[in-house]
């Protein structure tokens, strides 16, 4: 069908089993989140059998026009109606809600990056999904979580609470088996605001936009500690710009497990940074056209939007969030958010009492 190159399907360790010909209504990449795609196959189609659309079997997708590859994990539900049969297959993450740690796990002052590493090590030796090591980043705080029979999934969320980071699989196809590559960075993706641009007019059909709050440009961050003197760390953080234009917007927040001081301005800065200026969304209807093609930008990374006609015109640095392609009609929607990188004035409160 148009934009689709191919599709395969694999069983669930990921060997290639056949290459199939079903109805794509959509496909879609999240940053950080779970990504789906949905097919249709006629009842009468010879290679709709039970075995190639069994539950766990890997699927693979390949586009030609641009588009990354996908590839994810069949599962339910699957529904049969007016001769066609319905399946869903789902990325890579869906499967990591479905592993869970041991009983104990325990981490003593280790980068989110060694966590990752180990968790999904442990992962592999007990059954293998097929997930190898990719580009890790082992810089950051140390930190210390304890792990009770937690789900992956689950621990890559709060790995991602604990920095500021993203958590991506990127699907490999060597030697006619289906593998991913997990890389954990400090951001994933590249700055092509320089170069790609999604305009109004031009490579974008329709577009929607709003602006979200809460606003806080004040931060006070409290650690571990029994009483309110200075034996607990307490720490400020400030956007003095937001502050300016917005006046004085104030927030509390407890972190009751967190000892260290560097932690806690982490976590201060972290809040901040998502909350001292409005959440500028857009959802966008795009083409495969200059001056951003599909192929030239991909989930994470950052690009130029042109759009006089929403928020009295906009003209910017945003952020694709997430992007679902629709074969029938050749076009692709974008969430995308507002790229901003605030300047954050840290101080320890507890300087100021003495």
């Amino acid at each position: 069908m148009p934009g689709i190159a191919r599709v395969l399907i694999a069983d669930r360790f990921g060997v290639v089993r056949d290459e199939v010909q079903p109805h794509v209504e959509s496909v879609s990449w999240i940053l950080n989140g779970i990504g789906t795609a949905k097919m249709t196959f006629s009842t009468s189609d010879k290679k709709a059998t039970q075995d190639n659309l069994s539950v766990s079997n890997r699927v693979w997708i390949e586009f030609d026009d641009g588009l990354p590859v996908w590839a994810g994990i069949i599962d339910l539900p699957r529904s049969w109606a007016d001769g066609t049969i319905s399946i869903t297959a789902y990325t890579i993450e869906h499967l990591l809600q479905y592993r869970v740690s041991d009983r104990s796990s325990y981490f003593d002052n280790a980068p989110v990056g060694a966590i990752l590493v180990r968790m999904l090590q442990e992962m592999e030796a007990r059954q293998t999904e097929s997930v190898r090591i990719g580009d890790v980043w082992l810089g950051g705080m140390g930190h210390y979580p304890v792990y009770h029979y937690k789900s992956l999934w689950d621990i890559i969320r709060s790995i991602r609470k604990l920095e500021s980071c993203d958590v991506v699989f990127q699907p490999q196809l060597e030697s006619g088996r289906i593998s991913w590559l997990a890389h954990l960075k400090e951001r994933w993706g590249a700055d092509r605001s320089a170069s790609v641009m999604l305009a109004e007019g031009y490579n974008i059909s329709e577009i929607s936009y709003e602006e979200q709050g809460p606003l806080y440009n004040y931060i006070v961050a409290a650690g571990a500690g029994t009483t309110w003197t200075n034996e607990r760390i307490i720490i400020a953080a400030e956007d003095t710009e937001s502050r300016q234009r917005y006046g004085l917007r104030e927030r509390m927040d407890v972190y009751s497990d967190v000892s260290l001081a560097p932690t806690l301005e982490k976590h201060a800065r972290n809040r901040l940074l998502q909350s001292a200026w409005p959440l500028r969304r857009f959802g966008l209807t795009v083409v495969d056209a200059e001056p951003g093609k599909f192929s030239a930008y991909d989930v994470g990374d950052i690009v130029r939007l042109i759009a006089p006609g929403v928020g009295w015109g906009y003209d910017g640095a945003v952020r694709i969030i997430a992007r679902e392609f629709a074969p029938a009609t050749g076009v692709c929607k974008l969430a995308v958010d507002e790229w901003r990188e605030g300047e954050v004035f840290i101080r320890d409160l507890r300087e100021e009492q003495e």
